[in-house]
């Protein structure tokens, strides 16, 4: 069990960043460098190829001792990359540094590398909110690559918590018993409810079954005192 937990399982939140260094690694090969392009042009992001270049520049690094029980900072060389995005459209070419590019394409790019890597080695991948920065076409478009064999040729999952009610509504992308929904009572403790407990229609609009509040899940949003101003 504890194997499953420390090699099948990837989580990424606030506390477990995104592994950057995956996504920068295979912009040294030609073949993962091209799926991270077409990851990028499948999501309407207008790169035709990426450079990284990669230098030694004076740094500090964290050692720990655990049998001294202490740590230390040292001065080391440690590596820098520079990325850059080549744009080409109808109206011509352009290259952006990785600080240049909107916080999309930033976080579509350090999470194409880790995806691509899940969906061929097949763990289960969790994301605390996956639509940060995200479009929700994007955010669908990501989900339905772990619905194609094609692709996700490792099966694997995806597990995520989103605050976009639209994909509630969005066709073929989840099953009733896929949705699962956070419900927090009054002394703030937390519960999740399946959706299909609630049984909705076949043809049930479930975003706004669930913005009215069918289903449980809504935020208890006080219209007194509180909100004036």
């Amino acid at each position: 069990m504890f194997e499953w937990f420390s090699s099948q399982l990837v989580i990424f939140n606030e506390t477990a960043k995104l592994n950057q260094g995956i996504s920068i690694r295979m912009l040294g090969e030609t073949k993962d460098k091209k799926e991270i392009c077409d990851f990028l042009t499948a999501a309407d992001i207008s790169i035709s190829d990426i450079d990284v270049e990669t230098r030694k520049v004076p740094g500090q690094a964290l050692h720990v001792d655990m049998v001294a029980g202490k740590t230390e900072m040292r001065d080391e060389e440690i590596e820098e990359h520079k990325i850059r995005f080549h744009h080409v459209t109808e109206n011509g070419e352009a290259v952006f540094d990785l600080a240049d590019e909107s916080s999309g394409t930033r976080n579509l790019f350090f999470l194409a590398g880790p995806v691509l890597d899940i969906l061929s080695k097949g763990p289960t991948l969790v994301i605390d909110e996956l639509d940060t920065s995200l479009h929700t076409l994007l955010v669908r478009e990501l989900v339905e690559l772990f619905h194609k064999p094609s692709v996700n040729v490792g099966n694997a999952q995806l597990i995520f918590s989103t605050h976009d009610t639209s994909l509630l509504d969005a066709p073929d992308l989840f099953r009733r018993d896929q949705i699962w929904l956070v419900e927090k009572s009054r002394d703030e403790a937390t519960e999740l409810v399946a959706l299909s407990e609630y049984s909705p229609r076949k043809n049930e609009k479930l975003e706004q079954g669930y913005l009215m509040g069918r289903y449980g899940g809504i935020p208890f949003i006080d219209h007194g005192e509180g909100l004036k101003h």
